[in-house]
Order: C-alpha cells, then structure tokens, then sequence
C-alpha cells in the first residue's frame, strides 16, 4: 500500500505506475497523473487559442487589454499624437505609476524617456538645465584611412 501524494488516498501499488528512469514507483497514482495529462493538453490548446486570436485580431486583443488595465483604450482618447512631440507613430498609454490612472497618450520613446527618469520632475528638471548648457569639451576626432 503507498499514498498517492496528488489525492492522499492510501491505494494499492497496483495502482502506482512503475518509473523508466529509477527502480522505484511514481508517487502518484495512474488516475491522477491521468487526470494532469487531461489538464495539460486543455492547456496546450488555451494557448494556441489564444496565440492564433492574438495573430488574427490584435487590434482588438490589444484594445480588451488596455481597458482591463487602464479602464480606457486608445480610441477613447480625443487625439491621435503623442501629448509631448506630437508624433503619430507606435503610440501607447501613459500612466502613473503610483496610482495607475492614465495620463495621456504618448509615443514609445516619449514614454520610455519619462520612465527613464522615474516621472521624477527634479530629475527632469535638473536633464533641461543640462541640455541648456553649452557644451565644454571639444570632441577631438581623428578620421582614419
């Protein structure tokens, strides 16, 4: 008699399949490793469910992915271009991270610049002081043959 450890009912080793690549037997019974097998496979379906929905309709998995996240999609947005350089291209929701309410629309590198400076407005304001400096060093550039 062993316990399955998936049911932890005390069954006969009849009831245990017997390991290819040890002298021992499986630890759970063939019922429930049949059971797993069938959750698997449901598994391995889902996901090529949803990787071909993905692929057919991404416009619209995108648009049920951004109101489950943001409570809002692009198309509620009553502009179609970046909030900060006006760029149509690859655009995406800002949000705040600390209390994940979107801000705006804003093009990826737009987004991925105020990311950089952790929507920190020292940081920000200290990187514009920066860029008004003129610059101090002269690049000395050797053009080889």
């Amino acid at each position: 008699m062993k316990v399955c450890k998936h049911c932890l009912v005390e069954l006969p080793l009849e009831m245990f399949e017997k390991r290819k690549d040890r002298p021992n037997i499986r630890s759970t019974c063939k019922k429930c490793r049949e059971q797993n097998r069938d959750k698997e496979k449901a598994r391995a379906r889902h996901r090529t469910y949803q990787k071909n929905r993905r692929q057919m309709f991404p416009d619209q998995v995108r648009e049920i992915w951004e109101r489950s996240t943001y409570g809002i999609c692009k198309s509620d947005f009553n502009y179609a271009e970046c909030w900060i350089c006006g760029s149509t291209v690859r655009l995406c929701i800002d949000h705040c991270h600390k209390t994940e309410k979107a801000r705006g629309l804003l093009c990826s590198l737009c987004n991925l610049g105020l990311g950089a400076f952790q929507d920190n407005k020292v940081k920000l304001s200290r990187a514009i002081e920066y860029l008004e400096t003129e610059p101090h060093y002269e690049l000395d550039r050797k053009v080889y043959p």
